[in-house]
């Protein structure tokens, strides 16, 4: 018999051009087995022993045309030749002969194009396709092969009768990937990863793609696995990585979808004749997607000739100068820039802290957009927006949200996987949901519970995001910590005994019983100003210090105590001190005429702690009313 392939694998669908010519090829390599196509009429279909490289007869072969014709062929001793008329599809493997199976790293179909191109039924390498021709493959998870003085060799199949003369290598029997069902998708699990299989025939509605199964990714959506399903909406994980040909083929009632920022590929057809699809958002800006107007479309119109009879009328969502934009500009379809003037956006400011108490980012701006096309900002899209920014990786790699039956749920923050346990807020207060509106110049916070027992990580948070100030004056800053009344209501209390740290490292300043602290920065620059507490288990509060100028050199104290100038301790200038610290507009240095001095400052700070506050003015009482001999 003639032979197509010279590969040790076990089964495969090979399908080329007429006319067919042979060819021959070494084990390190494969090409199509066919050699100048015709003008796109005809494919050749075989299926073949890739042990033996025999033809095999009896195998019934399914083929799916893009004008929705689906015929039948059964295989025969040598190619089957097929007439397409000028259309793509899929050959898939619906029976084989007794006896007979495919091996690990082939699929069970393999998509021809209109142009019949020659196609053969492409080797699974970790996660990836080699191309037609390659040299020193390494399979993950291929047959092992020891060597044998016999001439008689097992070739891969169910019965362990089957056999041919044709080799010296033995082949031992590879385990078939296993397949789960989990709700209402079927996944394929292969050595190091899983991939959605099939859909159920009776799904409906929204239905979400796990990102692992048996803990392996779902990293690869199959051709024909959702095709003319009744679900309405899908979300597709960050996990995944390609999905191919006629994935969602048919599927008329979906209405939007996301394409995350991990799919690197969209092949043809794959929401193809979705003819209630609105929008699609896509959201890698080097995605490569197949530029077949079959790929994405929702209506079918009169074609003849070159021109195709597929388009879509909806919108694409991408970003600027990307292969989505690319895509509809070919097509003709409408594109919206994510980074563009005609969609929903907010700047916002992102922190992030993780389970060691370290905060990642630090009220860092954002520019979000509305994903999924709602018509507003979330806290979701804010999250993932800051991850695309910040993480390495980007958003695909660090952060995960997926809907469940508790809505949209965050399943890892900032690399971190630990059950859900997350906190976030919008300017403080605890959101309800991650699909919360914001606003720009709103304050998002999100946290990684360090306690997985009890939860008592205390969300914390200083009076003023931002402080201004120059290089050696004090800040005033003011700590609490969240809390919940009787009524589950969120409250704010003062948080004391709390170290404040700048730019990550503890300094001396403490916070008082009111949550009080007055601070000095000397260099100029922008600083992260937060705190740590040995009392409870805080989630670090941030506050954006932007220092300016060089520090002012600060006098020695003339008389310790004497805050008014006047040669002398007393009353007055525990007053003065006390209206410094509630009224800084009018009494604070260089506000007003009635505005403490420089010299004042630093006699009346005795305390110890940096700048003026309430614990000044009351050792100035004390010394006054003979309490205290001495500052």
């Amino acid at each position: 018999m003639k032979k197509l392939l010279s590969f040790i694998t076990a089964l495969g669908i090979v399908c080329a051009a007429a006319p067919y010519t042979a060819i021959t090829s070494t084990p390190d390599s494969f090409e199509a087995a066919a050699a100048d196509p015709v003008e796109g009429e005809d494919v050749l279909i075989a299926v073949v022993d890739a042990e033996t490289m025999d033809y095999i007869p009896g195998v019934t072969v399914e083929i799916y045309l893009d004008n929705y014709k689906t015929d039948t062929v059964v295989t025969e001793a040598s190619p089957v030749i097929y007439h397409h008329g000028g259309h793509s599809g899929t050959i898939s493997i619906v029976s084989m002969p007794a006896g007979y199976t495919y091996a690990e790293g082939f699929t069970k179909e393999r998509a021809f194009m209109e142009d019949s191109e020659s196609a053969v039924l492409w080797l699974e390498i970790d996660g990836s396709y080699v191309p037609e021709t390659t040299e020193s493959v390494v399979t993950t998870g291929a047959p092992e092969t020891t060597t044998t003085s016999s001439a008689t060799t097992s070739i891969i199949t169910t019965s362990a009768t089957a056999s041919s003369t044709s080799s010296t290598t033995v082949t031992t029997p590879v385990e078939l990937p296993e397949e789960v069902t989990k709700g209402d998708i079927t996944y394929a699990l292969s050595e190091k990863y899983a991939s959605v299989l099939k859909c159920s025939d009776t799904a409906s509605g929204h239905i979400s793609i796990l990102t692992s199964v048996n803990y392996k990714p779902v990293e690869y959506i199959m051709s024909n696995a959702f095709k003319r399903s009744e679900i309405s909406s899908v979300t597709i994980p960050n996990t995944v990585k390609g999905i191919f040909t006629y994935a969602f083929n048919g599927c008329s009632r979906l209405t939007t979808v996301t394409v995350p920022a991990s799919v690197k590929s969209i092949e043809k057809g794959a929401f193809q004749d979705c003819f209630g699809l609105k929008s699609i958002f896509i959201l890698n800006p080097s995605c490569e997607i197949d530029d077949s107007p079959y790929t994405i479309n929702n209506d079918r119109v009169d074609g003849t000739g070159d021109k195709p009879d597929a388009r879509y009328t909806g919108i694409i969502y991408g970003y600027k100068d990307s292969t989505a934009q690319a895509y509809a500009e070919k097509n003709g379809c409408k594109f919206v820039a994510l980074d563009g003037e005609d969609s929903a956006k907010a700047d916002v400011f992102v922190s992030i802290a993780d389970d060691k108490k370290t905060l990642q980012t630090a009220y860092e701006k954002v520019t979000a957009y509305d994903i999924n096309a709602d018509g507003i900002v979330s806290v979701d899209e804010a999250l993932y927006s800051a991850h695309d920014k910040f993480y390495e990786g980007g958003a695909s790699a660090g952060y995960r949200s997926v809907i469940s039956t508790f809505g949209n749920t965050l399943q890892k923050l900032w690399g971190i996987e630990n059950g859900g346990a997350f906190g976030y807020t919008v300017n403080s207060k605890f959101s309800n949901s991650l699909d919360d509106e914001v606003q720009s110049g709103d304050s998002v916070y999100a946290f990684v519970y360090s306690d997985l027992s009890t939860f008592s990580d205390s969300y914390t948070k200083f009076g003023s995001y931002t402080v201004s100030s120059d290089a050696g004056e004090p800040i005033a800053l003011t700590l609490s910590r969240s809390v919940y009344d009787s009524d589950y209501k969120q409250q704010f209390k003062p948080l004391d005994e709390a170290v404040i740290t700048v730019d990550g490292k503890p300094t001396e300043y403490t916070t008082d019983e009111k949550g009080q602290v007055s601070i000095l920065i000397n260099e100029a620059g922008k600083h992260v100003i937060s705190a740590v507490s040995e009392k409870y288990n805080i989630v670090p509060p941030v506050c954006i210090a932007e220092i300016k100028g060089t520090a002012t050199e600060r006098p020695e104290p003339t008389l310790k105590g004497d805050a008014n100038l006047d040669d002398q301790v007393n009353i007055a200038d525990a007053v003065l001190v006390m209206q410094v610290s509630t009224n800084p507009d009018k009494y604070a240095r260089g506000k007003t005429d009635l505005s403490i001095t420089l010299q004042g400052e630093v006699n009346a700070d005795v305390d110890g702690s940096a700048g003026l506050s309430n614990s000044d003015a009351l050792l100035i009482q004390k010394f006054k009313l003979g309490l205290i001999e001495k500052f």
